[in-house]
């Protein structure tokens, strides 16, 4: 029997919730504290840190990313029973950050289990841990294939390896005008600007998601 969620006694199923048992998961459902939103109604943004994991108890989530010129680029519309935000947890683009927006689609009601508490429960759980995972590469690479045309061509030649991503903090200079030429950069999150050393600085171009320099 699916687990319930213990404050409308509603039958929560999905493919994730059936790799446990139904004891596991209600250990980790009466530890979750419940969290409503209405429609339209924003449950984090992509670039903040990560601090939960959340389980749709009600209601659609549509999660998504915003594109400079104000548009939006959906990348999946999750349902009742699905898990949400533990994508911080394994993303390789910015670890320990959303990588993309959470708006509810009508009312939507949650549970939310803290993120380091999630882990403790998830340790021991291999097959559960390692779908996670998965998903998390899977979503990082179809969210990229969608952003850039560019990606989507390097992808069919050579598929991206995670362990190679590399992550500069605010400021942080990525090389300088004149230095040997190393390597090619891909942007998978954040902006970049390209600039001529001067006094003051002269601001060539600047460079978003999808965007190669």
């Amino acid at each position: 029997m699916p687990p319930r969620y213990a404050e409308t006694d509603e039958s929560l199923d999905s493919e994730l919730l059936r790799q446990v048992s139904p004891g596991a998961w209600q250990q980790l459902l009466s530890t979750g504290s419940p969290v409503e939103l209405i429609d339209g109604q924003t449950l984090f943004l992509a670039g903040d840190l990560g601090d939960a994991v959340y389980l749709i108890a009600s209601g659609n989530v549509a999660v998504y990313l915003s594109r400079p010129d104000g548009s939006e680029l959906v990348l999946a519309t999750l349902e009742r029973g699905e898990l949400l935000g533990e994508h911080y947890l394994f993303a390789t683009e910015q670890p320990g950050k959303h990588s993309g927006s959470a708006r509810a689609l009508g009312n939507a009601r949650f549970l939310r289990f803290p993120g380091a508490q999630f882990l403790v429960w998830l340790a021991g759980r291999e097959d559960l841990h390692r779908t996670l995972r998965e998903r998390a590469t899977e979503r990082e690479q179809e969210s990229l294939r969608r952003r850039s045309q560019i990606f989507q061509a390097l992808y069919q030649v050579h598929p991206p390896d995670p362990s190679q991503a590399v992550a500069f903090g605010t400021g942080e200079v990525v090389f300088r005008e004149g230095a040997p030429d190393d390597a090619a950069y891909f942007v998978t999150f954040g902006r970049f600007a390209v600039y001529r050393d001067a006094a003051p600085e002269i601001t060539i171009a600047e460079l978003g998601v999808g965007e190669v320099f």
